[in-house]
């Protein structure tokens, strides 16, 4: 059963749509990313794929 969800999982991943939706996300949070870069309360901003983590001072 495990196995069979991971196949689904991968499946699902490697759809066009999905890749697309990955990448839209991505040009979203780094046009986010730009607009806060410097605000005061911004220690640091990282970002990782569709993981967008920010630090706050």
């Amino acid at each position: 059963m495990a196995c069979t969800a991971a196949l689904a999982s991968l499946d699902l991943l490697l759809k066009k749509q999905t890749l697309e939706n990955i990448e839209r996300i991505c040009s979203e949070h780094q046009q986010f990313l730009n607009e806060i870069k410097d605000h005061l309360a911004i220690k640091s901003i990282r970002q990782r794929g569709t993981i967008l983590a920010l630090e706050l001072k």
